[in-house]
């Protein structure tokens, strides 16, 4: 009978998580506010409030990256200066913003518009987009043409972080006296929902559709 297959260690991690402190919105006062803004000019600042979901956070930039989900579904980048934990990710915030002046990195350091973070506070409400189960994944892959039929054991890897924001998904078949592996699988959940098959001897991964017609011209 075939069984899906979960480590133990998925789960402590999951627990592990979200027992983290989680950041909290930061008060609004002058001193938040870039010294390039409109504030330091005179001007007028348009503080704006969304009730958002996050979703993601880019920290490998010039400049840190906060992404949320509307309650249009579309997806809404802030440029922030807080780093952002895996336990508050899909979690409904009030979240306030302003259009800032940013300047580019690199020789002249030009300037350009953009919106950056103020603060945010966790609120309470229906998601905008339900987030996959590792449940869920795990069965997307079991259903696959190229699994079903064939594998004897489907499980979870590893869970999405921020840094790799996949599910790693792998398969084997099972002899009497041993397993082998069979396919390997990544399920991404950022920026867009996509499979991807892993080629386990160079780690190289190819989208499912051109896998498949590779593999059946």
């Amino acid at each position: 009978m075939k069984q899906i297959k979960l480590p133990l260690v998925l789960l402590t991690g999951l627990i592990m998580s979200c027992s983290q402190s989680k950041p909290q919105g930061e008060e609004i006062t002058p001193d938040t506010l870039s010294a390039a803004s409109p504030l330091a000019s005179g001007l007028p600042v348009k503080i704006n409030t969304d009730t958002l979901q996050f979703i993601h956070f880019d920290g490998n930039g010039d400049y840190w990256d906060a992404y949320f989900l509307n309650a249009q579904k579309d997806t809404v980048r802030l440029v922030t200066d807080r780093e952002f934990d895996l336990g508050v990710r899909d979690q409904l915030m009030k979240v306030q913003w302003k259009t800032d002046t940013l300047f580019s990195a690199g020789e002249g350091e030009a300037k350009y518009m953009d919106k950056r973070l103020i603060g945010f506070s966790p609120v309470k409400g229906k998601l905008f987009s339900r987030p996959l189960t590792e449940n869920e994944v795990v069965r997307t892959v079991w259903e696959l043409p190229e699994v079903k039929g064939t594998a004897d054991n489907v499980w979870a890897g590893s869970s999405p972080t921020f840094d790799r924001p996949y599910y790693e998904i792998g398969t084997s078949t099972q002899d009497e006296d041993h397993s082998s592996m069979f396919l390997s699988f990544r399920i991404y959940t950022f920026p867009q929902y996509r499979i991807t098959v892993v080629d386990r001897a160079n780690g190289g991964e190819t989208e499912l559709d051109a896998w498949r017609k590779q593999n059946n011209p």
